[in-house]
C-alpha cells in the first residue's frame, strides 16, 4: 500500500489499540516495514496523530544551505581583485554589527 500519513496514524492507531503483534498489522494491512511500525507507534504515544502527519520523507542534507552559500561564496571570492575582496569583507561585518545591535 502507499505510506500516506493518514495510512501511518491509522496502522499505529490500530496495532496500539489492539496490542497486535507486526505479523498481525502485516497480515492486516499488507505492510511489511517493521521498523517504520515500530517508530511510528512510538512516535503515535509521544505525539499523538499530529506528529505522524508531519513526518518528512528523505534524508535529511548533509550541507546547510547556509553552507552551501558560503561554499560558492569562498569559490567566487578567488576571482576578486584584493579591494573588491576586502570591501565584501567590511559590508559583511557591517551587516553583522547592524544584526547584533538590534
Amino acid at each position: 500500500p502507499k505510506v500516506t500519513p493518514e495510512f501511518r496514524v491509522k496502522v499505529a492507531k490500530w496495532a496500539i489499540s489492539n496490542d497486535a503483534s507486526y505479523t498481525e498489522v502485516a497480515a492486516k494491512f499488507g505492510y511489511l516495514g517493521v521498523a517504520q511500525m515500530m517508530q511510528w507507534k512510538e512516535i503515535y504515544r509521544q505525539k499523538g496523530p499530529n506528529g505522524l502527519l508531519s513526518i518528512i520523507k528523505g534524508r535529511k542534507p548533509n550541507m546547510a544551505k547556509k553552507d552551501q552559500a558560503k561554499k560558492r561564496a569562498k569559490h567566487s571570492k578567488k576571482q576578486l581583485t584584493p579591494e573588491q575582496n576586502r570591501i565584501e569583507q567590511l559590508e559583511a561585518e557591517n551587516l553583522e554589527l547592524r544584526i547584533k545591535l538590534e
